[in-house]
């Protein structure tokens, strides 16, 4: 299964939540890791400045950045933990209800 990357400590809860997601799509949990990496196959979650409406959003703002580009895989940056978790949300709201992958 592919893999879900953390590349920040502190975003392992963020991380399980999106391999329980991923599960019934998936077929299986994705392993989350920490560390380098990544792929077409690979979500990673990080924590970083995020650019809304043309300005930098930090700590505190709960705002967040999906990235889905092919070769590259899904990307996620939060300005916090409560960024990464709602982007994640989001991602969620996109999967196929039922575990069927279309």
């Amino acid at each position: 299964p592919p893999l879900v990357e953390v590349r920040v400590a502190g975003l392992g809860p963020e991380a399980a939540h999106l391999a329980a997601a991923l599960e019934p799509v998936l077929g299986a949990a994705p392993t989350a890791v920490e560390g380098g990496g990544g792929g077409a196959t690979t979500f990673a979650l990080r924590l970083g400045e995020v650019e809304v409406a043309g300005e930098a959003r930090g700590p505190g703002a709960e705002a967040y950045r999906l990235a889905v580009e092919p070769g590259a895989g899904v990307a996620i940056t939060g300005s916090d933990a409560a960024g990464v978790f709602y982007a994640v949300q989001s991602l969620r709201a996109l999967l196929p209800l039922d575990g069927d992958a279309p």
